[in-house]
C-alpha cells in the first residue's frame, strides 16, 4: 500500500466518523445522562468550570460517542488496510 492509498483511507474514515449519526435519545441514554448529572453534582465537579452539570454530562456523553465513532472508523480503516496489504500487485 502506498502513501496515497493510506491518505485516501484516512480521509474516508475521517468523513465517516464526522458524518456518523449521533445516538438517539432513548430512555437508556436519558437515564445515563441523569445519573451522570447527579454524579457530577454530588461531587461538585461543575464548580471548577462554573458549567452546569447538565452541560458537562452532555459533553461527556458526546465524548463517549465520538470515541465510539473513532473506534468504528479505525476498524473500517484497519479492515481495508489489511485487504489492501494482501492484494497481488
Amino acid at each position: 500500500m502506498n502513501y496515497d492509498d493510506k491518505a485516501q483511507l484516512t480521509s474516508t474514515n475521517i468523513e465517516l466518523a464526522l458524518t456518523a449519526p449521533r445516538t438517539p435519545m432513548t430512555a437508556e441514554v436519558l437515564s445515563f445522562r441523569t445519573a451522570l448529572e447527579r454524579l457530577i453534582n454530588s461531587h461538585s465537579r461543575e464548580n471548577g468550570s462554573a458549567t452546569p452539570d447538565f452541560i458537562l454530562s452532555g459533553y461527556l456523553i458526546d465524548c463517549l460517542e465520538a470515541y465510539d465513532r473513532a473506534l468504528q472508523a479505525r476498524e473500517k480503516w484497519s479492515s481495508r488496510a489489511d485487504t489492501s496489504n494482501n492484494s497481488v500487485s
